[in-house]
């Protein structure tokens, strides 16, 4: 769908004024927040436009990269090379912050490229050790390389940091109960269907 025509307004989904890609002296925050807004929303092709509006005005923004490389991380299909390529710009332009670095293993893990995606999270822990979701990706990579006692190591920190997740004490259970550590993959599963009692992948991992 196009969002802008002309020189038009638009009015959005999500209740925002759009001024159009012509525009002269765009407030670059009010151009983020809408994009934030959108992707709350899940309207992620009008936060793609809006964010790729606001890398063409600034193309030094990092947040902007961020904020896309995050959108279409979000999105099998979207996480190829050019998502690739803007997560990359995000690091090369905010390479202190754990987030970007997140956010760049996120995709190498979707591409498979799980060595590299180790890197990236393990970078991100380092800038910034409290990104739980940096923990929990970090032990699903772990898993699939079959290194299992870390992987249980990167569940258990990201647990710690936050406990309210039901995928990570799944993905801590099936790990445990591929090392035959039964009674504790039964707690871990015990735990995902008490914060979540419709969690069917709980329950099929008890039942196992």
């Amino acid at each position: 769908m196009r969002l802008f025509h002309g020189s038009t307004v638009l009015f959005t989904a999500v209740g925002l004024w759009l001024l159009p890609l012509g525009a002269r002296g765009e407030d670059m925050e009010q151009l983020l927040k809408q994009a934030e807004a959108a992707r709350a929303a899940k309207q992620y092709q009008q936060a793609t436009t809006l964010l790729q509006q606001a890398i063409r005005q600034d193309a030094q923004n990092g947040l902007a990269y961020q904020e896309l490389c995050d959108v279409w991380g979000k999105d099998l299909k979207k996480a190829d090379d050019e998502a690739l390529r803007i997560c990359q710009e995000a690091v090369r332009l905010r390479p202190r912050e754990g987030r970007s670095y997140f956010l760049l293993g996120r995709v190498l893990q979707i591409q498979n490229k799980l060595d590299e995606a180790i890197t990236a999270y393990q970078k991100a822990i380092q800038l910034e050790s409290n990104l739980p979701l940096a923990y929990g990706n970090l032990g699903i990579v772990l898993r699939e390389q079959k290194k299992l006692d870390e992987a249980v190591t990167a569940f258990q920190k990201s647990i710690q940091l936050d406990a309210s997740n039901t995928r990570v004490y799944n993905d801590l259970g099936f790990v445990l109960y591929k090392q035959n550590k039964l009674d504790e993959a039964i707690a871990a599963y015990q735990k995902a269907i008490q914060l979540d009692p419709k969690d069917t992948y709980a329950y099929n991992g008890l039942g196992n």
